[in-house]
């Protein structure tokens, strides 16, 4: 664990079964993904999600790789968690506020 600018970096879940390369298009730029499903599966929350966040990497992979991909591990704290109504707060925002 590291921590930077007082926010805690934790270790990341490095995810090898998923490959990513950018590709140029006649409409531009796409993301071609190859993903195992079997190890996918390995990863499902309790709802059978799989949260993941992509990276650019620093260099091109072996295979052409221009991204990879950690875990999204992160979970909130549920007691940490506050209800933002105005009833727990006591007041409203003004009606012409103009949006």
């Amino acid at each position: 664990m590291r921590i930077i600018s007082k926010k805690i970096i934790m270790p990341h879940t490095y995810i090898n079964w998923i490959s990513a390369r950018t590709i140029t298009g006649k409409y531009g730029e796409f993301y071609k993904l190859s993903i195992n499903l079997e190890k996918l599966k390995e990863h499902q929350n309790e709802k059978g999600w799989v949260n993941l966040l992509m990276n650019k990497r620093k260099e091109v992979g072996q295979y052409g790789e221009t991204h990879s991909f950690t875990l999204d591990e992160y979970k909130p704290k549920q007691e940490n968690q506050q209800n933002w109504s105005k009833e727990n707060w006591g007041w409203e925002l003004p009606d012409d506020l103009g949006f």
